[in-house]
């Protein structure tokens, strides 16, 4: 019969391992609501840890009651399986260390007699890494429950096998998560060093002026949705979802028909032409603004979108530099609009202030600040992809370890995750 660690991980069973069902391993708590505030111990799931929270601070999302809440107990595996069509990175599972209350908008598991927590725990990282969950709240769903889960069924070692495997594994993905964060800090460092040439080259002497005068803006056209298209055949609609930083990204894609396009020209982009994101204007990795290239067309301007266009008296690359500066990011953080959608306008756009140097000058700079950025860019590209290497090796090591298909006492001692970090390291540095 096929089991859920074979369909998942293609892993087959190990000698001495036994069959059992999902359902009773793991059990949803029942009946553990935090009536009379039994407990006032408020936790939260954060990127796969379940860590304590102030219940008497401001802000957030918080309840008229924390007795709407559960109690959990140490050694309780928490589940976030909600919001599964929009996000897709974050890890939704945390192993609770202590006893407190978190909503009830989560599955509180605990272990079956005879069964490690945190062997399990690490069992359903491994399920999650593989966007196993996402399978089941296909479709339509945004959200499931553990009791939605099929009841397969699994294999599993025993207890002292179990406490073995998550030891090991506890040792090794702190290992790894460590030169991890080392990696994360000097790709940091590097992109400081870059930010604070841009600034330098920037903000220099100059009279005061608004962008606005330097620039046209073309705010995106509201197509109308009704006649979207899903042939690819037709013209792509640039959204501000497609837009990045510094990249354009088409892994989401409406379209709209050929036979429409007259009267909207206008909308087209071309190759060069600089766009920005105007709602959730910056991201994690920047500013939503990125050029448009020969692999993007044909493509039309969607609304929330803007096309970003200089005039005579500005170069392209100091226009750029300019939208991507730390001061262009801070100008507009107190004058969003917008509650649930932060948003910005193009009048906003147009009165960010800058100082103004002849166009001659802009170049120079920018030529000085491309030799800058030429010389991080490989070192930072070279540690970003060991740290993308280090994340597939940590996720390939718990589904082994959990999965039996690695003996963790002979592999400890022959410290196969040293061997393979060197490794990564090598790469890194020919």
């Amino acid at each position: 019969m096929m089991t859920l660690q074979q369909r998942v991980h293609s892993a087959k069973r190990p000698e001495g391992w036994t069959l059992d069902k999902l359902h009773r391993t793991l059990n949803v708590r029942r009946g553990n609501k935090n009536s009379g505030m039994v407990d006032n111990n408020l936790l939260s799931l954060s990127y796969g840890r379940i860590i304590p929270k102030d219940i008497n601070a401001d802000g957030g999302l918080l309840p008229e009651s924390f007795e709407t809440y559960q109690v959990i107990e140490a050694g309780d595996i928490v589940m976030r399986l909600t919001d599964l069509q929009n996000d897709k990175r974050s890890l939704r599972q945390g192993l609770a260390t202590e006893r407190g209350i978190i909503t009830s908008a989560y599955d509180a598991l605990h272990v079956a007699r005879d069964n490690d927590p945190k062997f399990w725990f690490y069992s359903l990282l491994a399920l999650d890494l593989a966007k196993y969950y996402y399978s089941i709240g296909g479709g339509v769903r945004q959200s499931v429950k553990f009791s939605d889960f099929p009841n397969e069924w699994i294999y599993r070692p025993d207890l002292p096998t179990q406490k073995r495997i998550a030891a090991f594994l506890d040792c090794e993905t702190s290992r790894i998560d460590e030169l991890i964060l080392k990696k994360e800090r000097l790709v940091s460092l590097l992109q400081e060093r870059g930010d604070a040439a841009r600034e330098e080259l920037l903000w220099g002497q100059g009279p005061s002026t608004k962008l606005g005068h330097h620039i046209s803006i073309l705010p995106g056209y509201a197509f109308a949705s009704t006649n979207f298209s899903e042939n690819p055949n037709d013209i792509r609609l640039l959204r501000g979802a497609n837009v990045g930083a510094n990249e354009v990204r088409w892994d989401d894609v409406v379209y709209w028909p050929k036979a429409d396009i007259a009267g909207l020209q206008r909308f087209e982009l071309n190759a060069g032409d600089i766009v920005m994101g105007m709602d959730r204007p910056w991201i994690s990795g920047g500013i939503r603004v990125a050029e448009i290239t020969e692999d993007d067309l044909p493509c039309l301007l969607l609304q929330r979108v803007c096309k970003i266009a200089p005039r005579s008296t500005l170069s392209v690359r100091f226009l750029k530099a300019i939208i991507e500066s730390r001061k262009f990011i801070a100008y507009f953080e107190p004058i969003l609009t917008g509650v649930s959608v932060p948003h910005i306008s193009s009048d906003q756009i147009a009165n960010f202030r800058f100082p103004f140097i002849d166009k001659d000058e802009q170049e120079r700079r920018m030529t000085k600040l491309e030799r800058i950025t030429r010389s991080i860019f490989p070192i930072t590209q070279a540690t970003q992809t060991s740290i993308d290497r280090l994340r597939e090796y940590r996720s390939a090591l718990i589904a082994a370890a959990v999965t039996g298909q690695i003996d963790v006492d002979t592999y400890g001692k022959a410290d196969a995750t040293a061997t393979i970090l060197d490794q990564i390291e090598d790469e890194m540095h020919a």
